[in-house]
């Protein structure tokens, strides 16, 4: 899927946002803040993590986008990724989700569980960039990583 910028009246409106910031994470789940997804219909969800302390050697991780129609109301599971991370390297992935469907409202909610290893924790993060809605996305029955 390509991402282009879109100009309007000079202004640059391709959405790039950090929806995570790097931060440590035992296994309890993080929530990004909300994301205006008006005027744009397809995106490119970008998750990393690592190793941080004790011996994590694999966990779950459900990465998800929740959505509501408004900005402060109750969100809803849009789409869920799980992964299986064996997080004793670094690991990144991105993936290109179709938009079409979702409320105007998006948060990106990583969820780890670890399944082995003593005392863990990690680093995540995850950006989601919104592309523009003129673009063709993904068809709506597939998620690809």
């Amino acid at each position: 899927m390509r991402f282009l910028q879109r100009t309007i009246e000079g202004l640059d409106t391709t959405n790039s946002l950090g929806a995570i910031p790097p931060q440590s994470n035992d296994g309890t789940a993080v929530t990004g803040a909300a994301i205006d997804r008006l005027g744009f219909g397809a995106g490119k969800l970008m998750f990393e993590a690592a190793a941080a302390s004790g011996d994590p050697t694999a966990a779950t991780t459900a990465v998800k986008i929740t959505h509501c129609d408004t900005e402060d109301g109750t969100y809803e599971d849009f789409v869920e990724l799980e992964t299986e991370l064996s997080i004793s390297d670094a690991v990144a992935t991105a993936y290109d989700i179709n938009l079409a469907g979702a409320k105007r409202y998006l948060k990106v909610v990583v969820d780890s569980t670890y399944t082995d290893g003593t005392s863990p924790a990690n680093v995540i993060a995850a950006k989601l960039v919104l592309g523009d809605s003129d673009e063709n996305p993904a068809d709506d029955t597939e998620v690809l990583g």
